[in-house]
């Protein structure tokens, strides 16, 4: 399914509806340069800006650890992107009606609008079609930013669109580039890897089992390595093994049926309570350890086992330090995808971000920014917003 982007209708000098999620800002300190998530819409915005556009951005934001107390003002966030972007910027304390109309006729081009805070506005949640309909009037051309919500059936991101033409909606750069690792994940291609690597065993499992008819090849690490290697040599010694066994051995039965190979952790990179670091068993205690990174002989067996594959979807987290990081097994898989090119979604966190944040990143790694949504896709959750838009076309 191909959904327009910025770069496929026209933008310039229009006003533009712009839907942002700025929910993870807030719980840290307003410095644009450690905001991931609001570098990650810049682009869209300075290509609005560049093509002379009115920006009306409907966002949301909240401090999830007291969701009772917080401030509503946009006020920030508008220093911020007159700082940042040498812009004009706009503040209302209104989402829509007749001084929302006026500021976005008036206002200068290549400047924005800051809507008053969409958290938790009834009409919003509401996915209410009227006040979609009064704002949509606002604007000329619509842009969702937000895949980070792509969970919620909200006004801003599904009535809306019944509201401007075909012609007139699209997906900004964010969006475009979560939508491509799910449109990779998405792809029926073959021989596929899942490298997994997670502390939460169900949610490993769960992965799994609605992913099952889509890989050739499993790679575990980590805590969930261990327990499934256990369970398979018949040890049950702990509640979490024996509660989890029965649909273990389930699994691994379907993947034995449909020929799946099973690979597990051999060694891990570890550190001690000195902080002198070595390569030890995967079966030794780790009570007196730090783990760092998996060790150089499960790397030199995983790349071996993905170095025919044409896909790999890696999902976890391995606890890993950048600095240490040329030490253990990671980077070997990371040269052996770069070796042999192959199509890659990273759903893992900042372990592998430090990797690719240094020399090693590469246009044939995909990296998904909304670990939680994405996740949501592969579990097969209701993602309301992306059913919309694609609806659209």
């Amino acid at each position: 399914m191909l959904i327009p982007t910025i770069d496929d209708i026209e933008i310039k000098e229009k006003r533009a509806l712009l839907r942002l999620d700025f929910n993870y800002l807030f719980k840290r300190g307003f410095k644009i340069e450690e905001f991931h998530e609001l570098n990650l819409v810049i682009p869209t915005i300075k290509k609005l800006i560049e093509e002379n556009a009115r920006i009306i951005i409907a966002a949301n934001f909240k401090n999830r650890g007291n969701t009772k107390n917080f401030e509503y003002s946009m006020e920030k966030f508008a220093n911020i992107f007159c700082q940042t972007l040498n812009c004009d910027v706009y503040l209302t304390e209104d989402r829509v009606g007749s001084v929302v109309n006026k500021i976005s006729q008036e206002m200068v081009p290549g400047s924005i609008l800051l809507l008053n805070n969409f958290a938790d506005y009834k009409d919003e949640t509401d996915n209410n079609p009227d006040f979609a309909k009064r704002l949509s009037e606002i604007a000329d051309i619509y842009i969702n930013d937000a895949f980070t919500l792509s969970h919620l059936n909200l006004a801003s991101t599904n009535s809306i669109l019944d509201y401007f033409d075909n012609k007139n909606v699209c997906i900004g750069r964010h969006f475009e580039s979560e939508y491509g690792v799910l449109n990779i994940i998405r792809s029926n291609e073959h021989p596929c890897a899942i490298i997994l690597g997670t502390d939460f065993i169900n949610e490993g499992i769960e992965i799994l089992e609605n992913l099952i008819d889509e890989f050739d090849k499993l790679l575990l690490l980590g805590n969930i390595s261990t327990v499934f290697s256990e369970i398979a040599k018949g040890e049950h010694n702990t509640d979490l093994k024996i509660k989890l066994k029965d649909r273990i051995e389930c699994l691994m039965k379907s993947l034995d049926v449909r020929g799946i190979e099973l690979f597990y952790a051999t060694d891990i990179f570890v550190a001690n309570l000195d902080a002198d670091m070595t390569t030890v068993n995967n079966d030794s205690s780790k009570d007196n350890h730090i783990l760092l990174d998996i060790g150089e002989g499960t790397g030199n067996l995983f790349s071996e086992a993905i170095s025919d594959v044409s896909k790999i979807i890696w999902c976890g987290e391995i606890p890993l330090e950048s600095k240490w990081s040329r030490n253990g097994g990671t980077s070997k898989i990371i040269e052996t995808i770069l070796k042999n090119r192959i199509t890659t979604v990273l759903l893992a966190k900042d372990p592998v971000i430090d990797l690719m944040q240094s020399d090693k990143i590469d246009n044939c790694i995909k990296l998904s920014r909304t670990y939680k949504t994405t996740l949501g896709y592969i579990k097969k959750k209701p993602l309301p917003a992306i059913e919309s838009i694609e609806g659209k076309f």
